[in-house]
């Protein structure tokens, strides 16, 4: 209980911190918000001409876009510390938080925000509103959302992490996060079987974007399996995490090992 109390001290933290420079926070989510909407506008003129891929039309694009934006945007928002655990490795700031009594993972992820989240949550709201959702629909589409950004945030902390076990700069797991972000914008169901696979297993796109829309389009079914998978994702997330955590010692230690 202690340890959600301390969670949700760094969230609030978080966030009031963001909230000192008002303007600065409102641009940044307005860019973020508009990037998409010139990124986007493809789709519609497509699906004018094609209406249909596969079976898709364009609600089911709404569909991936929605789910997609609002997952990336809430880990912007709340958790984009994730995204620099390789850089601190390093850079030696990990120490610092070596030598705080609480656990290490909630302070690096939860002690950075990123205002263009904000941008993108609202721009997922409204992809999932165009989409045609029922009232009922909305809970459920929210639980998926949040769901997809647990997967999204295990995803980024895995990534990261790797930087303990390979000998690989900060920027290859942001080439594997660019990678999972470029496969959930696309419609999946198109992709070969091996595709799925990897899909559903190493880059959980398939959980960010493929599942998610086969939910929202009446098989409610499946709404269990992206719970368990967004569970499953994060614990093994932080045992990855902790882990690699054991194999670092001091900047000074594991810089010269890895070197």
């Amino acid at each position: 209980m202690s340890q959600i109390r301390y969670i949700a001290a760094l969230l609030r933290l978080n966030l009031k911190s963001q909230m000192m420079q008002p303007r600065r926070y409102f641009w940044m989510a307005l860019a973020m918000f508009l990037q998409n909407c010139v990124f986007f506008v493809m789709w519609p003129i497509l699906m004018a001409k094609v209406q249909h891929i596969q079976g898709w039309d364009l609600s089911d694009i709404f569909k991936i876009f929605g789910v997609g934006a609002f997952a990336i945007g809430l880990n912007n928002l709340v958790a984009d510390g994730s995204g620099m655990i390789a850089q601190k490795v390093l850079d030696g700031d990990l120490d610092t938080y070596l030598a705080r009594p609480r656990h290490v993972l909630p302070q690096l992820a939860l002690t950075q925000s990123n205002p263009s989240g904000l941008g993108d949550v609202l721009w997922g709201l409204m992809m999932l509103g165009l989409s045609g959702l029922s009232l009922e629909q909305w809970p459920g589409a929210l639980l998926i959302g949040v769901c997809a950004a647990f997967i999204f945030q295990a995803s980024v902390i895995a990534f990261q992490s790797l930087i303990f076990f390979l000998d690989v700069g900060g920027y290859f797991a942001d080439q594997l996060e660019m990678v999972l972000l470029c496969l959930t914008t696309v419609p999946q169901h198109t992709q070969s079987l091996g595709m799925k696979f990897l899909m559903f297993s190493a880059v959980p796109a398939g959980f960010l974007a493929l599942l998610p829309v086969e939910i929202l389009r009446g098989h409610w079914e499946w709404l269990p399996v992206m719970v368990l998978a967004a569970a499953c994702y994060m614990a093994l997330a932080v045992w990855v995490f902790y882990l690699g955590l054991r194999r670092y010692t001091s900047a000074a230690g594991f810089m010269s090992r890895t070197g």
